[in-house]
């Protein structure tokens, strides 16, 4: 049987309607004429990758400059669902809980886990409740969903204390991971989760001319991507994993892109930080989540999950853009600057 179509948010429908509208004006204006600089790719990027303005189009490599993800890679990446529709990305945390995007809370319905396709396969689970942080455009750009019951798949561990110390810093290597567009002007949709590997430029996000955002800065968001690997919209509330010797530990929530960036996608954006936001996750879920065990840095198994380099605790599935004053209206003010990276994906 069907599901029925939820009614779309306002902000939902203008990202459909207007936003398109301004992304077809840009692709107006020669880039040549634009600034400041894109970010030029790192030696750490697989393969030459196009300068911002160059062959913009579906034939662009998947996440945006990324690739394909392999079966079983990430099975705790989840499609977010609209009614029928698919729009954000999110990621298991606990055995019942999927950590998205706040600006992706309203409207969700359910989560699909462990597949490369929300087309194919996959442990599909509908949504019990949706609790977003409280203000979330003016704080952290987070909100779970809590699911209907528990799922099969192994959770992902928070990046937190030792292994931030160990491993953030600048240029510390990150995939960026959703069911987002493919192009650079965030036009090209495709039923796969894809994957791109970069790095951190601003680990702390405190360059605010960049966009982010002065009331949790430092630390409470980070930067990431660039030179031609980046989220883009449909990967909003999607991982971003710093990958170690211990395995890809969640770092970042996909949130927005650069506040500077001449094209929806491609420049890099800002992720925000769960371990800023620990305490209220684990207060909503009810117990604490598993964390990376300082003692053991270096000697995990290389999984990143809740078997791999954490502290010993058994689970209890719980029962229970830029900053805008007050709401989406005033982002519009910003035209292409920062935008939240929530689909544009038309209707099937």
């Amino acid at each position: 049987m069907s599901e029925p179509v939820q009614p779309l948010a306002p902000e939902f429908l203008v990202e459909i309607l207007v936003l398109p509208l301004l992304s077809f004006a840009l692709a107006a204006v020669p880039l040549d004429s634009a600034s400041p600089e894109a970010t030029e790719a790192t030696d750490a990027l697989p393969g030459d990758v196009d300068a911002p303005g160059e062959n913009d189009g579906a034939d662009d490599q998947p996440v945006t400059g990324g690739s394909p993800a392999s079966p079983g890679a990430w099975p705790d990446v989840a499609a977010i669902y609209f009614g029928r529709e698919v729009g954000c990305t999110g990621v298991l945390v606990a055995p019942d809980v999927v950590l998205t995007a706040g600006h992706c809370a309203e409207g969700i319905t359910a989560v699909k886990l462990d597949t490369v396709d929300f087309e194919q396969g996959g442990e599909r689970i509908a949504a019990r409740k949706v609790v977003a942080y409280p203000k979330w455009a003016r704080t952290y750009d987070l909100a779970l969903v809590f699911l209907e019951h528990a799922s099969t798949v192994e959770p992902r561990v928070i990046a937190q204390s030792c292994a931030l110390d160990e491993w953030l810093d600048v240029g510390a290597s990150v995939a960026v991971v959703g069911y987002g567009a493919t192009d650079k002007r965030g036009e090209v949709y495709g039923t796969r989760l894809n994957e791109g590997y970069t790095e951190v430029q601003d680990p702390d996000c405190t360059d605010l001319d960049r966009g982010c955002n002065e009331r949790v800065s430092p630390a409470g968001e980070l930067g990431a991507g660039g030179g031609g690997v980046d989220a883009c919209f449909g990967d909003s509330g999607g991982p971003l994993y710093l990958v170690t010797d211990d395995g890809a530990y969640l770092v970042g929530i996909t949130s927005r892109g650069y506040g500077d960036a001449r094209l929806p996608c491609s420049e890099g954006g800002i992720y925000t930080r769960p371990d800023a936001a620990i305490d209220w996750i684990e207060d909503q879920i009810g117990h604490e989540l598993p964390a990376p065990a300082c003692d053991d840095l270096g000697q995990a198994d290389g999984s990143g999950g809740v078997e791999g380099a954490i502290t010993s605790m058994s689970y209890e599935v719980g029962v229970c853009g830029l900053p805008v004053e007050a709401g989406w209206v005033p982002a519009l003010a910003g035209a292409l600057v920062g935008l939240r990276r929530r689909a544009l994906r038309p209707p099937r």
